[in-house]
């Protein structure tokens, strides 16, 4: 069963820091998404276990 995008949140923090500190705010709630190709499989069979997801593809600080 696939699941419905539409009850996703998606949010890109400006920096690291910012990821980490929306994380920590808030443990287990968020899922990272970096390309996406695991969790594209986990939504398309609908075992996708979190609502929000936090991109860090474009983290410059995470590129190497």
């Amino acid at each position: 069963m696939r699941s419905d995008v539409t009850g996703y949140e998606l949010s890109a923090p400006p920096t690291l820091q910012a990821v980490l500190a929306q994380m920590a705010s808030e443990p287990r709630r968020h899922a990272l998404l970096a390309g996406g190709t695991e969790l594209m499989v986990a939504l398309n069979t609908g075992r996708l276990g979190s609502r929000s997801l936090i991109s860090i593809e474009h983290l410059r600080e995470l590129r190497f």
